[in-house]
């Protein structure tokens, strides 16, 4: 009978185990890297003049707006209807 050699073995088992850990970290920290806007909070920078200009896609329901320090931000509001009278009327 052959003595198993574990040396030979290890790689096997080592190899995955990487794989399954840089993947579960990746999952973890991958989707909070990009902070999501909240409804309330685009309205918000609009109500206080925070936004210097934006573009509309009114099929898709994209926003795109440039905020006072030059950041562009794309958002998709959830409510584009209520959005779009937000914007739209005078207050």
């Amino acid at each position: 009978m052959k003595k198993m050699n574990w040396k030979a073995i290890i790689p096997y088992i080592v190899i995955p185990l990487a794989l399954v850990l840089v993947i579960a970290t990746y999952s973890a920290v991958g989707p909070q890297s990009k902070k999501k806007t909240e409804y309330y909070e685009v309205v918000n920078m609009f109500e206080t003049h925070a936004v210097t200009e934006y573009k509309l896609n009114l099929s898709s329901g994209a926003l795109e707006y440039k905020l006072k320090d030059d950041e562009t931000v794309t958002d998709i509001p959830f409510r584009m209807s209520a959005f779009l009278s937000m914007i739209f009327t005078t207050t």
